[in-house]
């Protein structure tokens, strides 16, 4: 794969155009080949240092919740899920190129001839299973959250691009149920 740098950002080549020509999605690192390249991405090792060991014991105290931080994706769903949204990312920027015709259109609001499907994706289970973490490491597999872009392929670019986020809902809370409303309405809009 090749790289340029253009303005801190990294935008690659893959060999398919409609990645390296999107600059909303050509600095995004690419869905994992296999499981062992997922489980690599998705693993999380808690900062440690052997010289910690020597430290007054306030600061080994304070120190010692660092070891908590870790991920290891055991399970194949979380493999499974990590490959899926990535996936899926893709797909959602593809259409949207800021640089083609159809793109531009969609981005200023004008009548855009795209086909945009919107996903959902739920994830769901006990508390502590480790769901908020596995969404933290599956988007920050993709690449940093928050890019300022100037220039693509020697055109002028200047947006910025917030590549996603989550949101967490608890049962039997106000925000779920306003959740639950809003996209009870969204339906009754389609469907009209």
């Amino acid at each position: 794969m090749q790289s340029t740098s253009l303005n801190d950002i990294i935008y690659q080549k893959s060999g398919a155009a409609e990645i390296d020509d999107n600059p909303l999605i050509a600095h995004l690192n690419l869905p994992p080949d296999n499981d062992r390249q997922a489980f690599i991405r998705l693993g999380l090792k808690p900062e440690y240092d052997t010289l910690d060991r020597e430290l007054p014991t306030y600061l080994r105290r304070i120190k010692i919740n660092r070891l908590r931080h870790f991920f290891a994706p055991t399970h194949p769903v979380h493999r499974r899920a990590l490959i899926g949204i990535s996936s899926q990312l893709f797909d959602g920027y593809i259409p949207r190129n800021p640089m083609s015709a159809e793109g531009q259109r969609a981005l200023y609001g004008g009548k855009a001839d795209i086909t945009i499907r919107p996903t959902i994706s739920l994830i769901a289970g006990h508390s502590g299973m480790g769901k908020s973490t596995l969404l933290d490491r599956v988007l920050e597999s993709a690449g940093q959250q928050s890019y300022q872009h100037a220039l693509f392929q020697d055109q002028p670019f200047p947006e910025r691009q917030i590549l996603g986020g989550f949101v967490v809902m608890y049962p039997n809370t106000v925000q779920l149920k306003l959740y639950a409303h809003l996209l009870a309405t969204i339906r009754i809009a389609f469907l009209a």
